[in-house]
């Protein structure tokens, strides 16, 4: 009997230690966040939409924006993707300080993107403490914006929130 005892004991701990794995794995995957360290912080699919633009956009394409920032370095890198704009992207930028649903100036230009009505834009930000603050962007005070010939003010946008 002492043995039977044992041997379920020991099973249920393992089996409690298994699935306590498992759940912590999906909480964590869900979330869409991750941070490697203490010095770096990553947003996975901010969503670029229309009806995120200060007045709204309706029709207009999407896309998303992934971000990952380099506390140490003060180095941001993004992703960017975008489909069915209204016609051809003429520029895009990272706006800021401003909140949800406020519009701001110009922090930094995207130099290399793909033109067209779907495309793709890469590359790394230095901030620089003077107009690109790390606690502007890790306040979620900068948001990534794509204008076209018909929406020169922006057609679609997505805030930058980690």
């Amino acid at each position: 009997m002492k043995t039977v005892f044992g041997f379920t004991a020991r099973l249920l701990i393992f089996a409690v230690l298994i699935a306590g794995i498992y759940s912590y794995k999906n909480v964590n995957s869900d979330l869409n966040i991750s941070a490697a360290n203490n010095d770096s912080v990553t947003k996975k699919g901010i969503a670029l939409t229309g009806d995120q633009e200060v007045p709204a956009v309706s029709p207009s394409g999407s896309g998303t924006l992934d971000v990952s920032y380099d506390k140490s370095t003060k180095t941001l890198s993004y992703s960017a993707s975008w489909t069915g704009m209204t016609d051809s992207v003429t520029m895009m930028h990272f706006h800021g300080p401003a909140e949800k649903g406020t519009n701001a100036g110009v922090v930094y230009p995207i130099p290399d993107f793909t033109p067209g009505t779907a495309g793709t834009a890469k590359g790394t930000v230095k901030l620089d403490e003077v107009k690109l603050k790390e606690a502007d962007l890790l306040g979620g005070k900068w948001y990534y914006n794509i204008h076209t010939k018909t929406h020169p003010g922006g057609e679609i946008r997505g805030q930058v929130e980690f």
